[in-house]
């Protein structure tokens, strides 16, 4: 049994992940997260590697202050923060 019984039925298996991950469209996240929490998803799910920012310019550790938007609003969050919002949803 596996989880993703919804997008491939009985075929969990990962060229069937592949599959489906070229051929449908990317998903993005719902309107009730930020603007900037919306983006960065989307820049990370782009299909073209080419487009996609490098993990460096999304988080800079030399440089929180010139990361995403979506990292530096969150730079100042504890670990105890992040796990709030694990256990919420």
């Amino acid at each position: 049994d596996h989880p993703y019984k919804v997008a491939f039925g009985e075929d969990g298996s990962f060229m069937a992940l592949i599959e489906y991950a070229n051929k449908r469209e990317t998903p993005e996240l719902p309107p009730e997260y930020s603007q900037n929490a919306r983006d960065f998803a989307n820049l990370c799910m782009l299909k073209d590697p080419s487009q996609r920012p490098r993990p460096t310019v999304m988080v800079n550790e030399g440089d929180p202050d010139s990361s995403h938007p979506f990292i530096t609003d969150h730079a100042p969050c504890g670990p105890e923060e992040v796990l709030g919002w694990l256990k919420a949803r």
